[in-house]
């Protein structure tokens, strides 16, 4: 007899998170094996054990990606347990409000680190894990959160509009370099998004995507054939207004 196929397994970074608990929740109701990640142990041991009693097969890691060395840690923790990797989901993020003239360039280092080096570390350490997956399994996915502020900034988010552009073209550079070994790349690119990030913005009731939205276009993308891309999602929200995507 055939032995059946090993289960999909799945990395989650930054899945403590709003979003990131949300989307870590639906990958495994679509039968993934999941590494949960975030810089916090107990929130993460938290979020594996629920996910754990839901049925998933879940094991918790921690790790900041702001430390050169914990995204390749991070990768080796998940292949020990589950031997192979499949899907890579970045949901971390930082951001700062400040005009661009005002803007503290040594204090902003932060933003750039989190949300783009991070996910250059990340990339690096994981795509040959996401490679020898794909000979097996064809379809392997990077999904990354970029935002429409990436083509339509939004005054006072200069710094971090830039970084989500940026985040837009890694996905596009993910699909250009790693097509020929059966990888894919998408950037999730909603509006505002009822999250930690608006907090501090006004707003009416039902006035911002739920976060929920985001674990649905995860979804989409995981059900789609190995032979469909779509380099970037823009999820937009049917009430924007001038400055506010």
């Amino acid at each position: 007899m055939t032995a059946a196929p090993a289960a999909p397994a799945a990395l989650v970074v930054g899945a403590t998170g709003g979003m990131g608990q949300l989307i870590s929740a639906a990958v495994v109701a679509e039968g993934y094996h999941l590494s949960v990640t975030g810089r916090r142990q107990g929130e993460v041991q938290e979020l594996s054990d629920r996910l754990t009693a839901a049925g998933g097969a879940v094991q918790p890691l921690v790790g900041d990606l702001l430390d050169p060395v914990a995204c390749a840690a991070l990768v080796s923790g998940h292949m020990a347990r589950f031997g192979r990797l499949d899907l890579v989901v970045n949901a971390s993020g930082a951001t700062q409000r400040r005009l661009l003239a005002e803007i503290d360039v040594q204090r902003s280092r932060t933003v750039v680190d989190v949300n783009l080096t991070g996910t250059v570390a990340l990339l690096a350490a994981a795509l040959p894990a996401l490679r020898q997956s794909a000979r097996t399994r064809p379809g392997a996915l990077v999904i990354l959160l970029s935002s429409l502020v990436a083509a339509n900034p939004v005054s006072g988010y200069a710094l971090y509009s830039a970084t989500k552009a940026a985040i837009s073209s890694l996905a596009r550079s993910v699909n250009e370099e790693e097509a020929a070994n059966g990888i894919r790349a998408t950037a999730i690119a909603p509006g505002f998004v009822d999250s930690a990030f608006t907090d501090g913005m006004a707003r009416q009731p039902g006035e911002f995507l739920p976060a929920s939205d985001i674990a649905e276009a995860v979804c989409f993308l995981l059900r789609l054939s190995p032979t469909a891309r779509v380099p970037v999602l823009e999820i937009s929200r049917t009430n924007a207004e001038a400055g506010r995507p």
